[in-house]
């Protein structure tokens, strides 16, 4: 089960490559994609076949194949399939001269000396914000222009694979103005929900009551059915939001005070694997960079500075770099972690999060440690920083 916590508006779907234009000669066919995978295909075998370009130590050795000038000629409408190889695999960079002959808009290309992989991922991360740039101010401007009766509807039917950035076919692109459709429209269903016997009633019969559509009302009365069968666990309770809206959230439990048979102990966990976000993209700053050595808890503050989604759940890691050793080691964490996660859109960026310090467990050092949390299904890292004062 897992609970979705909108840290701001939150909604996802998909093309694959498929890019819209006005121009009638840039928008990518069907055929288009087909000739797009052949090509791009056969080009590939190519460059391991042919002993000319093996022995080549550049990239530009892959332009003289007869495939990369059919795929040129294909003109910049295929950017967005070139994207996509190389967010299937980096090592496809023997691409790179044909996305730069191609990509007339110089900051979404690569500049730095840098390994060919680098720059793969360097320049999709730069072209993914810049649609999703787009995509946001789309979405907030079509959310101006809702009022009370605006029929609302997702462009596809509404589903988790709806609402995810990433589907099985890949890069979502409705994903921002579905976000803001989904929580217009569930809003709306919310202020039909009222509480009997500790159970949440929604009085709706269908969407058109409030101007959504069938799949829109189905999605969210399937989520109020969800939120029922939580609030019967006993680990959840009814609150209302800032806007007076019944919603559903985990308890806050005083761990001191619970009389359960099996006691829970803090354990270390791993250091998080993935790709380092950049601090300019995302950051984890600590309420203070130094602290007193008798601290037992650090309120930390992850912020999007970018235009790029991020999400995580509770679970951190807590490291101290031992100096003799000259390594960091794991510190034990909190042992219970509710499953939830924190959407960071461009839209709405920041999240706190206390991190506690079990000083019975593990007494306090001197020293720097650092906080760890692992965003986008485990892909990216990101870490805070703090030093104890003696």
């Amino acid at each position: 089960m897992r609970t979705l916590f909108f840290i701001l508006p939150f909604i996802f779907i998909t093309t694959g490559c498929i890019k819209q234009n006005t121009e009638k000669s840039d928008i990518l066919t069907k055929e288009d994609i087909a000739k797009f995978d052949s090509l791009f295909n056969a080009w590939e075998k190519e460059i391991h076949n042919n002993p000319k370009v093996q022995l080549s130590s550049s990239t530009r050795a892959y332009t003289i194949l007869p495939q990369f000038k059919e795929l040129k000629a294909m003109g910049k409408k295929i950017i967005p399939c070139i994207i996509e190889q190389f967010e299937k695999d980096n090592n496809t960079f023997f691409a790179l001269p044909l996305y730069d002959e191609l990509q007339d808009n110089d900051s979404l290309k690569s500049h730095r000396e840098t390994s060919e992989q680098d720059k793969v991922s360097e320049i999709v991360q730069k072209f993914r914000e810049q649609e999703k740039r787009k995509m946001w101010e789309e979405a907030n401007s079509y959310k101006t222009s809702i009022t009370d009766t605006t029929f609302l509807k997702t462009r596809g039917t509404m589903s988790y694979a709806a609402i995810d950035l990433f589907t099985g076919r890949g890069f979502n692109k409705d994903y921002a103005f579905n976000q803001v459709v989904y929580l217009k429209a569930l809003q709306r269903a919310q202020k039909h929900l009222s509480v009997v016997n500790g159970q949440l009633a929604c009085d709706l019969k269908s969407g058109t009551e409030i101007y959504i559509s069938e799949d829109l009302y189905l999605f969210i009365t399937d989520l109020f059915k969800d939120w029922n069968t939580w609030l019967e666990s006993g680990k959840y309770e009814i609150i209302k939001d800032e806007q007076g809206l019944y919603t559903v959230l985990p308890k806050k439990t005083n761990q001191s005070s619970q009389t359960n048979s099996v006691t829970l102990r803090p354990i270390p966990r791993d250091i998080p694997a993935g790709e380092n976000i950049s601090p300019a993209s995302l950051s984890i700053e600590t309420e203070h960079d130094h602290y007193p050595l008798s601290t037992t808890e650090v309120k930390i503050t992850i912020t999007n500075h970018s235009h790029y989604e991020y999400e995580c759940g509770e679970k951190y890691s807590l490291a101290y770099y031992n100096k003799s050793k000259r390594q960091w080691e794991t510190l034990p964490t909190d042992p219970v972690v509710n499953d939830i996660l924190w959407i960071f859109p461009p839209e709405h960026p920041s999240h706190q999060q206390t991190i506690k310090l079990y000083t019975s467990e593990s007494p306090n050092h001197p020293g720097k440690y650092r906080i760890y949390k692992s965003f986008n299904r485990g892909t990216k890292v990101a870490y805070g920083e703090f030093e104890l004062l003696p």
